[in-house]
């Protein structure tokens, strides 16, 4: 089973995340992509789960991309099925991945935040709830390769409003939403890696995140508004988000007019898909 799922699975692993010990990184991804059966299920009162939920030192650490409007969060968890998991996030020891802003707030001028996460920090395999939203990291992820279609990593940094470091995160947004609609799941935890992040400076990454920050706030909610169909392939899927992206007031946002340029590429990306299948 494992071997045939590793014919079509992708997995993204950056250059400063590494294997911890008892994790084998791949068996474990491809695992989780096979999981059946109840699984820990967790639903938010703000519609969005902090994966580093777990710890009661954690628990209030918010991951980067997580909107600030949706911290006053209370989860409840309940055992329950899924469905087909199309991909798995691998969660992260030592640094842990969080924006700009609270990096500095916890000293890390040099952009190593001064807390560091230890296994003890994290708990079992998890699924958010279908409707509820999570911040997904592509430093530690296994997919199916049926959702590259609806998994594109989004340009940033090289744009006129210099909006950086939302690529995976916005990404996620819309592969949850598409998952959610088609009756998928995306589960998080184990395999973790540690992420030994070299120092550089935080204020860089503030300017990048602070252009897209109004965005992160809302961009989830537009995208649910977006009609989805369970019987629309993963192509149609993201091609119906870039079309109803490629709508949106852009005046209701800071930086707003880099959603329908962030459109347009979505819908080169589809394309591009669509002509090599």
């Amino acid at each position: 089973m494992a071997a045939d799922t590793s014919l079509r699975t992708g997995i993204f692993l950056d250059d400063d995340t590494w294997p911890v010990a008892d994790n084998p990184l791949v068996s474990m991804h491809l695992a989780n992509l096979e999981h059946e059966g109840p699984i820990q299920t967790l639903r938010s009162t703000s519609r969005w789960v902090n994966v580093l939920h777990h710890s009661p030192r954690t628990r209030r650490m918010y991951p980067r991309g997580y909107p600030y409007g949706a911290m006053s969060e209370e989860l409840t968890t309940s055992m329950a099925k899924h469905g087909p998991v199309i991909a798995s996030q691998g969660l992260w020891t030592a640094v842990p991945d969080l924006d700009a802003a609270r990096i500095a707030s916890l000293g890390g001028v040099n952009g190593v935040p001064s807390v560091h996460l230890e296994t003890s920090d994290f708990g079992g395999l998890f699924n958010v709830a279908p409707g509820d939203y999570l911040t997904v990291c592509s430093m530690n992820l296994a997919f199916r390769r049926e959702a590259i279609p609806a998994f594109y990593q989004l340009p940033m940094d090289d744009n006129p409003w210099k909006v950086g470091r939302f690529d995976d995160i916005w990404s996620g947004v819309m592969l949850k939403r598409i998952a959610d609609a088609r009756g998928a799941s995306i589960l998080s935890g184990p395999p973790l890696c540690d992420h030994r992040k070299a120092p550089r400076s935080v204020f860089r990454d503030l300017f990048a995140e602070a252009a897209g920050l109004d965005i992160n706030e809302q961009l989830w909610r537009l995208v649910e508004d977006i009609p989805l169909e369970a019987s629309m392939t993963w192509s149609e899927s993201f091609s119906a988000l870039a079309q109803g992206l490629a709508k949106v007031d852009s005046a209701r946002l800071l930086n707003g007019a880099f959603v329908p340029w962030m459109a347009d590429r979505m819908k080169a990306w589809v394309d591009c898909c669509d002509n090599l299948a």
